[in-house]
């Protein structure tokens, strides 16, 4: 495919409507531009990626939602899908990142489709995850991958579980926050996340950034129980940490 395929398609995306939900935010984007900025190929296949499950996404989140535990709320619903130019981008990350075609980068994408459940403190976190899995599980939903972001040096802190929808095989991902965790995502450290991602930050502002991150994260509370979370997908993998910052 070439400049113009790829162009096309991303032009052709649109969000479907749920039914007393809000509606999916969706970001004025330029198609010419995200071509130009990460090529024809990445473009083509993110676009690939987004088509199904943005036509899939009001009976996902059904689904989803249907299996929300008492004790968790969902949040931000209407950021529930990535941003073209956010996958654009991802599609071409991971492909450098794992030296892999951008059909099989897209492939890597499995967030497209995101929520968040939060809980009001963090001994409610895995008890409420554990019930969310159990209630999917009874759904047919298959859970693919998990990792958590709790190890010491984190600039992030919460709980991702990756699943797949049985019927339309969308791949979706569900976060567990708590409140404490929301607020600080969407307040001081959204600014500081922006600057330390943008590839034109200089290096040593984005070193500054990470610190900052990580010392805001650094008091948040290690929700108990991680390690006995039943895990039907594999080993519930830590990430995160204390990683070398850019240089």
């Amino acid at each position: 495919m070439g400049e113009p395929e790829a162009v096309a398609a991303l032009k052709a995306l649109r969000p479907t409507r749920s039914a007393g939900l809000p509606r999916p935010r969706w970001a004025p984007f330029e198609p010419a531009a995200l071509v130009a900025g990460y090529g024809a190929p990445a473009c083509w296949h993110a676009a690939g990626r987004l088509g199904p499950l943005l036509d899939g996404e009001p009976a996902v989140t059904a689904a989803l939602l249907a299996c929300c535990p008492a004790d968790a709320e969902p949040a931000g619903l209407d950021q529930r899908v990535k941003s073209v130019p956010g996958t654009c981008e991802k599609v071409r990350r991971l492909g450098v990142k794992h030296a892999c075609t951008p059909a099989a980068a897209a492939l890597r994408v499995t967030d497209v489709l995101r929520y968040t459940l939060r809980v009001t403190a963090a001994q409610a976190l895995v008890p409420a995850a554990a019930e969310f899995i159990s209630r999917a599980g009874a759904q047919g939903i298959a859970f693919l991958a998990a990792r958590h972001y709790y190890l010491p040096g984190s600039r992030y802190k919460g709980l991702h579980l990756v699943g797949e929808e049985p019927h339309r095989r969308a791949v979706f991902e569900v976060q567990f926050h708590t409140e404490q965790e929301w607020e600080l995502m969407h307040g001081p450290s959204h600014a500081l996340y922006e600057v330390y991602r943008d590839p034109r930050t200089p290096r040593a502002t984005a070193r500054s950034a990470l610190a900052e991150l990580r010392r805001l994260a650094a008091d948040l509370p290690h929700p108990p129980g991680l390690d006995r979370l039943e895990d039907p997908w594999g080993p519930l993998r830590a990430c995160g940490g204390c990683r070398a910052a850019p240089s």
